[in-house]
């Protein structure tokens, strides 16, 4: 992951989702939110790609709010 491209997608996010970026976000399937926030910057820009990528979301989809704010802050708007 280009480090550069990685900084760049933090600094678009509230400082709430800069938090414990190493810890795992989804608890159930242990992805921390780093491992998220890299599959949303390889193409993973819906729900459905970041389950099939990272496999977070889904045991209970306890996370499946958070993963939908990360996508609002880091997936560019179609327009």
């Amino acid at each position: 992951m280009n480090q550069e491209l990685l900084q760049k997608a933090l600094e678009q996010l509230p400082e709430h989702l800069k938090r414990n970026l190493t810890k795992n976000l989804c608890v159930c399937n242990d992805v921390p939110k780093l491992t998220i926030i890299h599959a949303i910057l390889n193409g993973a820009h819906t729900l459905q790609a970041i389950k099939a990528q990272t496999y977070a979301s889904e045991g209970n989809e306890c996370c499946k709010q958070q993963i939908e704010r990360l996508l609002e802050y880091l997936v560019p708007e179609k327009t």
